[in-house]
């Protein structure tokens, strides 16, 4: 199940989110080998944010405010 949020605010943000059915047995398979692991930590949005931008204004046509 995946699903795209806007943000309350009206600040124009939209979030996007998904979670699997079984998730939980995935998680369980990935602690049981520290080589599984990943740190996805992310520090700087603005490539996501652009992609975003980008992929909601070339694929549907989305008004973009600066």
């Amino acid at each position: 199940m995946y699903s795209v949020n806007p943000r309350q605010g009206g600040d124009g943000s939209i979030l996007f989110g998904g979670w699997a059915p079984r998730q939980h047995e995935l998680l369980e398979y990935v602690a049981q080998d520290p080589r599984r692991q990943t740190d996805d930590g992310l520090t700087d949005f603005e490539p996501v944010t652009e992609a975003v931008r980008e992929f909601g204004t070339n694929g549907f046509q989305w008004y973009v405010f600066s």
